[in-house]
């Protein structure tokens, strides 16, 4: 993108339009990371590049760029225009910046406590990440209402705090968050963080949603593989042991989610970089394949040999295998 999109001759008309801001993070804990953070904080972002159009005195969000020249000529023709007093003030944005750092170096667990429902998100985000060093079981037991903010970033800490330290209230808001990531910029990545949590703080009711995800999807989506192992450790997890419901459930799920094979290559596909790109997907599907099929060896006890290559007679073969 700055080499492409921000550098372009088409794109000059705009530069005299906004103030430019580039945001960097460098993760080194110093000053200028803090602040950096911050705003990265305030707008949500796990996945860069990204553009926006912002509104300078409150810092509200009035346009989204794309990435491409048209979408982001379309953006500034279309940004809201600064009407009225900004909410936040600029006045109570620093306020707010002061408390957020003063959070974030404190290292105070009773600090965060007190401003872990703060209306700023910077300020609830600092007072979360402070209790995950901490306290993580308290932002466990807060998991139900920090669920439902519609920010990526503090969503994901959550998830990854209730991973490590699970709670049984949790399952209801992952699996409703799972089905509708609603208010994230970046869905994909919010779900894979979110099955990875059901996996210790699921149960066999989760099974249904996570199968949406984990069956038919794509070996080269990071969400597949994670909702099939977070079905298996619940398996695993099951206190009836082997032959119980909850194994023999996701043992059906699992069989299921064989993936398909990639049809024999067409001539296009035979050399170059199309059959590096072939190689690598091949390689990614009997991955997938693979890892299903450990899972379903420790799921039963049952010894078994994975075929080489995994073609679509080795999948009717397998999945007949695991059948019931």
């Amino acid at each position: 993108m700055e080499g492409g999109l921000l550098s372009s001759p088409d794109l000059a008309p705009l530069y005299d339009r906004a103030a430019w801001m580039y945001l960097f993070q460098d993760f080194s804990g110093s000053d200028a990371n803090r602040r950096a953070e911050r705003v990265a904080i305030r707008f949500g972002i796990t996945a860069w590049p990204q553009h926006f159009l912002i509104d300078p005195t409150d810092l509200r969000v009035i346009g989204s760029t794309g990435r491409k020249l048209a979408t982001f000529q379309e953006a500034f023709e279309g940004a809201g225009k600064i009407q009225g007093t900004p909410d936040p003030s600029p006045e109570k944005l620093a306020v707010y910046d002061a408390l957020a750092e003063q959070i974030q170096t404190a290292s105070s667990p009773a600090l965060a406590k007190e401003w872990l429902d703060h209306e700023d998100i910077v300020v609830r985000y600092c007072a979360v990440a402070s209790l995950a060093k901490h306290e993580p079981a308290a932002v466990a037991a807060a998991c139900k209402e920090l669920l439902a903010v519609p920010h990526d970033q503090l969503r994901v800490l959550v998830c990854k705090v209730l991973k490590e330290t699970p709670h049984a209230d949790a399952a209801p808001a992952l699996e409703a968050l799972l089905k509708n990531p609603s208010g994230s910029k970046n869905p994909n990545n919010l779900r894979v963080q979110v099955a990875a949590a059901l996996a210790t703080c699921g149960s066999p009711a989760s099974f249904a949603v996570l199968a949406r995800f984990g069956v038919g999807g794509s070996p080269n989506n990071t969400l597949t593989r994670t909702a099939l192992d977070a079905i298996a450790a619940i398996a695993m997890g099951d206190p009836l042991g082997k032959g119980s419901t909850a194994r023999e459930q996701a043992r059906e799920i699992l069989t299921r989610s064989f993936p398909v094979p990639l049809p024999a290559a067409t001539e296009a596909e035979a050399s170059g970089k199309a059959a590096e790109q072939r190689g690598r997907n091949v390689a990614r599907i009997s991955d997938l394949a693979e890892e299903i099929h450990d899972h379903l060896i420790e799921l039963t006890g049952i010894a078994s040999s994975f075929p080489s290559p995994y073609d679509a007679a080795a999948r009717e073969e397998l999945m007949a295998r695991w059948q019931r």
